[in-house]
């Protein structure tokens, strides 16, 4: 009965960040951003644990101790949609994502880079397209709308470990307000 309880308790938890996650969203597409400073480092760190206690993967992560970037609460589900991504199309192994923050002169950079089967060149610019009834392209889709909103972009490009990595770069924030 105990083990039950908790299991609620999680769920009615993930259901409450969900809503919360949905809001921002909202606000952020509807040009009410409401955008101030988000520690980057601080977001990916939480998205690596979440994705570890999700999926049967390593997950490592290369962080500075602060990430200044100019975002709002929404930049969670971001980084969430490409950690996921990252391992649910991931054919390995040994599955693993990496989720590295870099911060540079004018914005802070967030690569999440793969092992799994990559991404063929002439596919890449279509896996931000919106297609109904298709595997990929409408998480990325609001995920590249919300980092645009932000004045930042992503791209995708090769990992290192042969799959695929996606970069986001976003306006560096290292004051309080916008």
């Amino acid at each position: 009965m105990a083990d039950s309880v908790a299991t609620i308790r999680e769920q009615a938890r993930e259901v409450n960040a969900l809503v919360e996650n949905a809001e921002a969203i909202v606000e952020t597409v509807s040009e009410d951003a409401g955008v101030g400073r988000v520690d980057l480092s601080t977001v990916a760190a939480e998205s690596a644990d979440h994705v570890a206690e999700t999926f049967d993967a390593t997950v490592t992560t290369d962080l500075p101790e602060r990430a200044p970037a100019a975002a709002n609460d929404a930049v969670q589900s971001v980084v969430n949609n490409l950690a996921e991504n990252a391992l649910e199309h991931n054919d390995a192994d040994d599955p693993r994502v990496e989720l590295a923050v870099t911060n540079c002169d004018e914005s802070v950079r967030l690569r999440v880079a793969d092992n799994g089967p990559g991404i063929a060149d002439s596919r890449k610019p279509e896996h931000f397209e919106p297609n109904d009834g298709s595997r990929h392209g409408g998480g990325l889709h609001l995920m590249e709308t919300l980092v645009e909103s932000y004045g930042g972009e992503v791209r995708v490009e090769d990992s290192d470990a042969g799959g695929t990595a996606f970069v986001v770069e976003l306006p560096r924030c290292d004051s309080d307000f916008l």
